[in-house]
């Protein structure tokens, strides 16, 4: 008997079986249907299951006050074995709910028996086999241990094998092969299931293929590479500041101009670098903090053509301007030899407007 039963909904929430010698001192017995209603007596028992609607088993009788401790009893014994019915058969369907979720899962997942010293493999799904190219027949009861194409004593996998050992979780990416010899990246990530002891009882692998992830982040790299070999051998200063205003590159002109050595490594905030040169050169740290939020405001607003005298009397040609996606880049330019040659030129040309005689120039 089930909520849709004539029998009120308070009587399923007995916590234990019920008997009553006569219906007739039920309110509402007069509203079940006829064929019950001349039913004189009722024992009955609450069926309880976690996740399922409630229920109970319901006997009844002609004669009034017919169900003895007995009978209880017997009711009891009958709804614990009913209960756990329901419980086997919900279990059931939720195995079955989650084999055919697994099954079709586009995520490559394998199973292994975690009681057994080797980890032989119980179970893959279909993006298994279509990942590895190894059917079902080939990998049940073995090690997954055929996949790698990593060396034994590599970092990667000397990490899975410690993962492995304790029985415990962790991600990992390893270059594994194919049954036909190809080879791909993996991200394998690996995690216990306990049994009803509390001990691991399963350790489930989830397989994904990054293959084309980790060759551009190759190809980005050797490009990053290349760049930052050019702006290193060029003669002008090159900065690049992130979003956040974080160093990502600084050559060496660009540090020789500014002096400093590793206060311009890479991942170091840049207005607290330009903070303690300018305490350097003997402002306070209430100015230099000042004027290093001035610095980061005209980089943001961009400088073009900007000329600026170091500390050494060199004088430098400065070019700034914000980049798409956020960040800074910085170009500066040794104009010292430009400048001198400025003076010279301008000396030569006032000389020559102060002479008495007539000069002229021929070409």
């Amino acid at each position: 008997a089930f909520l849709n039963s004539p029998f009120p909904e308070a009587i399923f929430a007995a916590r234990r079986p019920t008997r009553v010698a006569d219906t007739g001192a039920l309110g509402w017995w007069s509203l079940v249907p006829p064929g019950l209603r001349r039913m004189s007596s009722i024992l009955s028992a609450p069926i309880v299951v976690p996740g399922r609607p409630p229920g109970m088993i319901a006997c009844l009788s002609l004669d009034k006050a017919h169900f003895d401790n007995s009978s209880k009893k017997l009711l009891s014994r009958l709804t614990a074995l009913a209960a756990k019915q329901q419980r086997t058969l919900a279990i059931s369907e939720r195995n079955k709910l989650l084999a055919g979720v697994i099954d079709g899962a586009p995520a490559s997942i394998a199973i292994a028996d975690a009681r057994s010293d080797d980890l032989p493999l119980a179970y893959v799904n279909d993006a298994f086999v279509e990942l590895t190219g190894y059917q079902r027949d080939d990998v049940l009861g073995r090690n997954c241990r055929f996949l790698t194409d990593e060396a034994p004593d590599s970092p990667e996998r000397q990490r899975v094998r410690g993962v492995v050992d304790e029985r415990s979780s962790g991600t990992f990416e390893l270059r594994n092969k194919r049954a036909d010899g190809s080879t791909f990246w993996n991200r394998l990530t690996l995690y216990r299931i306990l049994g009803a002891d509390g001990a691991p009882e399963h350790i489930v692998a989830t397989q994904v293929d990054i293959t084309a992830q980790r060759n551009a982040e190759a190809a980005r790299r050797e490009a990053e590479e290349r760049l930052v070999a050019a702006l290193s051998a060029t003669s002008e200063g090159f900065l690049l500041l992130d979003d956040r205003g974080t160093i990502r590159f600084a050559n060496e002109r660009f540090v020789d101009f500014y002096g400093g050595g590793d206060d311009w490594a890479i991942g170091q905030p840049f207005k607290e670098v330009w903070q303690r040169r300018l305490e350097r050169s003997g402002l306070s740290p209430e100015d230099a903090a000042e004027g290093a939020l001035d610095r980061v405001a005209q980089m943001l607003a961009g400088t073009e053509n900007v000329e600026e005298r170091l500390a050494d009397g060199r004088i430098v040609l400065r070019n700034e301007r914000a980049i798409e996606g956020g960040g800074v880049v910085s170009i500066i330019t040794d104009i010292s030899s430009l400048k001198a040659t400025e003076r010279v030129l301008a000396q030569r040309a006032g000389a020559i407007d102060a002479v008495q005689d007539g000069v002229v120039v021929a070409l």
